[in-house]
């Protein structure tokens, strides 16, 4: 199975925001908790994690909001073709940064993300987001291409795209990358994954 899971019947067809707030990562996405990271953790037994875990601070004055808990996750593990590496950071139960890189040891493994990538790019682009939009607020970019020539053939394939909306009348932005490539003279077949999102206001009664 591959480690990217599209969740398609919770998104919107027409929303990109639901879109990349559904994408999940091996299981993981932004609307995961402190459990369902863990239980990724527990499944990759190579990682090694460093956690870091800042409790809720309430401020003297009260006027003045509290600081949020604040937890990360920093993940690693070092190998020549299957190396992988898991970023999390979380603010008051909400991440807002998520960033998974792995490797491949079947390339039907691979081809299933890079099919799955295009798709996600297919859906941004039903979704509004387009590559010929310049608008540092909402936009897409998708690159997809065989290198030929060298020592041997190069796969590369890349998704951008932001989406700006409002949360209870404040703009926040969505923010997501993935990509793919392959080498396969030297057997590399790597993809990744980065979803960002703004870190104030962490939670929205509603998002439009």
């Amino acid at each position: 199975m591959s480690f990217f899971v599209y969740q398609a019947a919770l998104a919107s067809e027409n929303d990109a925001v639901d879109i990349i707030r559904t994408i999940q990562i091996g299981g993981l996405s932004l609307n995961s908790t402190p459990d369902d990271i863990e239980a990724f953790i527990e499944t990759k037994p190579s990682l090694e994690c460093k956690r870091i875990d800042v409790p809720e601070r309430k401020s003297k004055i009260p006027s003045r909001r509290s600081s949020p808990r604040q937890q990360s996750w920093n993940c690693s593990y070092s190998h020549k073709t299957l190396s992988e590496v898991l970023n999390i950071r979380m603010s008051d139960g909400v991440i807002s940064y998520l960033n998974y890189e792995t490797g491949y040891d079947k390339t039907q493994l691979f081809e299933k993300t890079r099919l799955y990538i295009r798709g996600i790019h297919k859906k941004l682009e039903a979704a509004g987001l387009t590559s010929h939009q310049k608008h540092l607020k909402n936009f897409m970019t998708y690159e997809e291409k065989d290198i030929q020539g060298g020592s041997a053939p190069v796969f590369m394939q890349h998704l951008n795209a932001k989406k700006t909306v409002s949360c209870d009348n404040i703009p926040i932005y969505f923010l997501m990358s993935m990509n793919a490539n392959t080498l396969p003279s030297q057997n590399i077949y790597r993809a990744g994954m980065k979803i960002e999102r703004s870190r104030k206001p962490i939670h929205c009664k509603n998002i439009e």
